[in-house]
């Protein structure tokens, strides 16, 4: 038999309890109009709701392209990194897109939009667009986000711009980041973030000013918390990665990162009304003489004072 030809994409999908968003996801990515082939590999994590079932009926539909792992024990709370030992080793495309199942592509030629920039430009790592928010509770649309003038590494250690299901990365660049970074990964509590960095050290990230993708807010997920103490770990694991990042690469850059993470948590104590954490993040940047250098963090600091003054009135 003669040798199947090798997709020229591949799609990452992780699916967890996803049933209520799942077909959209799924749909977004079949709808793609595009020239080439890609596959699909979904990995659900042994979710309790409708989702193994219906990733069944669309690999029944598209049986050459998804290959989907359907796991019958949660590999997460084992502490596995689902992407990055199920989805990862076993792509075959030349560049790698990514999609939860809870978001969805809005652009059905993503694909070919951005395969042909990347073909254009053998000197760019990775390619990225903006996503429209939809805040599921309220089932309301937001506001687009995502993109930097310059997406340098740099930029991304002042903190992420990149939305996930955006993304087009080439898969050398993903083996190397793997090999070379993955195993230092265990803590962190974000996957992307740092594979972003990396590629930026790779090569040029292009961003594409457009809409591709739809972000689902929902009550709680990896990036959204209900309370300061999960937010704050979230953000600590942010600093870990641009920590690490620096020391590695650019170490002149290591205090200009802390200063930066503590007037992130900082912003966060305040918009949870955590006064006592604020009140000691505000001494922690006393303490190291990091005083307000943009007219955010001057702003910050007005709030700060304010948060201790309801605070006073409250107690009294």
């Amino acid at each position: 038999m003669p040798a199947t030809t090798p997709p020229f994409v591949s799609i990452c999908v992780l699916s967890y309890n996803h049933e209520p968003y799942l077909r959209e996801s799924l749909d977004g990515i079949v709808n793609q109009v595009c020239p080439f082939d890609y596959e699909v590999l979904i990995h659900d994590d042994a979710s309790k709701d409708r989702s193994q079932e219906i990733i069944r009926e669309y690999t029944e539909r598209y049986p050459a392209r998804f290959k989907p792992i359907l796991q019958t024990e949660n590999q997460y709370s084992k502490g596995v990194k689902i992407t990055i030992t199920y989805n990862y080793p076993r792509a075959q495309g030349r560049y790698i897109a990514i999609c939860e199942g809870d978001d969805y592509w809005s652009d059905p030629h993503k694909l070919q939009k951005q395969v042909e920039y990347m073909e254009a430009h053998p000197d760019c790592s990775m390619v990225y667009g903006q996503v429209r928010h939809y805040k599921q509770r309220r089932q309301k649309f937001g506001p687009l986000w995502g993109g930097a003038s310059e997406t340098s590494f740099e930029r991304l250690l002042e903190g992420n711009c990149i939305p996930t299901p955006t993304v087009l990365v080439r898969r050398s660049v993903i083996e190397d980041y793997t090999r070379e970074i993955a195993p230092d990964a265990a803590t962190w509590r974000m996957g992307d973030y740092p594979l972003w960095l990396y590629a930026s050290l790779r090569g040029r990230i292009h961003f594409m000013e457009e809409q591709l993708a739809v972000y689902r807010v929902l009550e709680e997920s990896a990036s959204h918390f209900r309370d300061f103490s999960q937010c704050d770990r979230f953000c600590r694991s942010s600093y870990d990665i641009c920590a690490y990042f620096a020391r590695r690469y650019r170490p002149e850059l290591l205090e200009r990162i802390l200063a930066n993470s503590l007037w992130e948590r900082l912003y966060h104590a305040i918009r949870y009304r955590a006064a006592d954490q604020a009140a000691e993040l505000r001494r922690e940047l006393e303490a190291r003489g990091f005083s307000p250098r943009t007219r955010r963090e001057r702003k910050l600091l007005r709030k700060y004072y304010l948060l201790r003054l309801l605070r006073a009135l409250h107690l009294r």
